[in-house]
Order: structure tokens, then sequence, then C-alpha cells
């Protein structure tokens, strides 16, 4: 029972430290995909992409997508890109719209 207990604080540890250290650069990648979207940076965001940014990621404040700010820019080729990626096409923001 003790070895167990151990076991549970070990990983409740390892998982909060993980999330601790993985929030600040998860949401700088978000960051970057949403202004590449924005500015219709296609080979930033293939790049983004490829080096593992989650395409349907959202911000904090909106809960806007790449796709979304892609759309609303006008940014054809890359709306395309996301969505060849697997972005979701009706994921919507904190206020109810969608792409």
């Amino acid at each position: 029972m003790r070895c167990l207990r151990k076991n549970f604080i070990f990983l409740a540890i390892l998982v909060f430290a993980t999330s601790v250290l993985a929030g600040p650069q998860a949401t700088a990648q978000v960051n970057d995909l949403i202004d590449a979207a924005h500015k219709g940076d296609l080979s930033r965001i293939r790049a983004l992409l490829a080096a593992g940014a989650d395409v349907n990621s959202k911000t904090e404040d909106r809960g806007a997508t790449a796709l979304t700010y892609a759309s609303s820019a006008g940014q054809v080729e890359v709306v395309r890109a996301l969505i060849d990626a697997g972005a979701t096409l009706n994921a919507k923001e904190n206020n109810g719209m969608t792409a």
C-alpha cells in the first residue's frame, strides 16, 4: 500500500511538471500558427504542422483556431492547407462563431 501511494504521488508530480513545462511552448506554437494563418504564410504553416503543431488548437482568449483566422483574412491557400492537415471545419469559438 505504501508503495502504491509513493507511485501515485510521483505520477501526480510528473503530470503537473509536464503541464507546467509544456504550457508556454504549446501557447507559443499556437500563437505562431495563428499568426502565420492570419498573414497567409503558407511555408510557416507547413513547417509548424510538420513540427507537430496541433491544427485544431485554440487561442485562450477567443477559442479561435488557425482556420478561423485564415478564413476571416481570406487566406484561401492557407485554409486549404489547414483543411488538408485535418482542421475541424465546424470548430466553434467561445462566442459560437465558426470558420
